[in-house]
C-alpha cells in the first residue's frame, strides 16, 4: 500500500509514525522551513521523514499538490493537521481515497481549535475521528472514531498528545480495510455540527469578569498557544497554572499575596505559576514577593 502523508505537528508526527508501520510512504508534504518570526525552529515531521529517507516537500501553491499526487501514484493520501487547502483536482486522485485524522468526535468541534474548545466547554471527553476528506471543512464521512477522556489537569498540549496517539493508532488499525474497500463510512449529522475557529494571540487575553471555574479551564485550554495572558502595570504576563482559592476584596482582577491570589467574576483563583514578559517561568508567590504590593490584573 503506497501512501502520501500531508501534515504538521503536533498531530502530524504521531500519525506519520503509525502510517509508516502499515504503508509504504512515497511522499511527505509538510513544513520544511520554520515559519517567519517563529520562536520554535524545530521541524519534527520533516526531520523524522528525513531520518526515514522519505521524499519531503513543501508546495508553494495548493495546485502543486495535484501534480505531486499524480507523480507519486499513491493508493491513499492521509492528512493530519495540514492546515492548507487541498484542491479538488487532487482529491479526485488516488481513487478519491483521502483520509483526515481530526482531533474531535465529529460532527462536534469541526475546524481549527477542537481541543481548546473541548476543554473550555468542560466536555468531559473528546477523541479522534478518521474521516474522508471533502471540499467542506471537516464534513467528510466518518470511517472510525475513538474517545479520549479529558483530565482535570489537561492542557491543550497534553490533551493533543493523547488524542494524537489514539488517533494515529486508530488510523493504522482501519487503513488496510479502508483501502481494500471493506469499510462503510457514514455521513455526519449536519444538525449536530459545531465549528471552531483559528485562535489568535488576542484570544488568549484573560477576562477576569468570568467565573473562576471557567478561567481555570481557559488557562489550560490556551497552552501552549496563544497562552492565557493579562497585563499588570502595562506589561504582559502569562498565567500558566491556577487552583481554587479565596481572594482579596475588590473588582475582578484584584490580586494580593502571598500566596498570590486574584479575584474573578465569581470566587477567586490561586495563581501558582506565571511568566512575566521577558522573564522565565516562576511561582506566583515568588513574583509577588518581588513586587511586594497588591494591584490589579487587566
Amino acid at each position: 500500500m503506497r501512501a502520501i502523508f500531508l501534515g504538521n505537528p503536533p498531530l502530524g508526527l504521531a500519525t506519520l509514525k503509525r502510517l509508516g508501520e502499515v504503508a509504504e510512504i512515497v511522499l511527505v508534504v509538510t513544513q520544511t522551513e520554520p515559519p517567519q518570526n517563529s520562536r520554535d525552529t524545530s521541524l519534527p515531521v520533516a526531520e523524522y521523514a528525513e531520518q526515514k529517507g522519505w521524499k519531503t516537500v513543501t508546495p508553494d501553491t495548493p495546485d502543486e499538490i495535484t501534480g505531486l499526487v499524480k507523480q507519486a501514484e499513491p493508493d491513499v493520501c492521509v492528512v493530519a493537521a495540514y492546515g492548507h487547502i487541498i484542491p479538488r483536482t487532487a482529491l479526485a486522485l488516488a481513487d478519491g481515497r483521502w483520509l483526515n485524522v481530526h482531533s474531535s468526535l465529529l460532527p462536534r468541534y469541526r475546524g481549527a481549535s477542537p481541543i481548546q474548545q473541548a476543554i473550555l466547554d468542560d466536555a468531559g471527553d473528546t477523541g479522534a475521528t478518521i474521516m474522508e476528506v471533502s471540499d467542506r471543512v471537516d464534513a467528510g464521512a466518518v470511517v472510525a472514531q475513538v474517545e479520549v477522556p479529558i483530565g482535570q489537569t489537561d492542557t491543550a498540549a497534553t490533551l493533543t498528545e493523547k488524542v494524537a496517539e489514539r488517533g494515529a493508532g486508530l488510523l493504522a488499525e482501519v487503513l488496510p480495510d479502508y483501502v481494500a474497500g471493506l469499510s462503510k463510512p457514514r455521513p455526519q449529522d449536519e444538525d449536530a455540527a459545531t465549528m471552531t475557529g483559528t485562535l489568535t494571540k488576542a484570544d488568549g487575553r484573560i477576562d477576569w469578569n468570568r467565573d473562576a471555574a471557567y478561567l481555570g479551564r481557559f488557562i489550560r485550554a490556551m497552552q501552549p498557544w496563544p497562552g492565557a495572558w493579562t497585563e499588570v502595570d502595562g506589561k504582559r504576563m502569562e498565567i500558566l497554572e491556577v487552583a481554587d482559592g479565596s481572594g482579596p476584596d475588590g473588582p475582578p482582577g484584584t490580586f494580593d499575596g502571598p500566596p498570590l491570589r486574584a479575584t474573578t467574576g465569581s470566587d477567586s483563583l490561586r495563581i501558582k505559576r506565571l511568566k512575566p514578559a521577558g522573564k522565565p517561568t516562576m511561582p506566583g508567590d515568588d513574583w509577588f514577593r518581588g513586587r511586594r504590593v497588591s494591584g490589579r490584573f487587566t
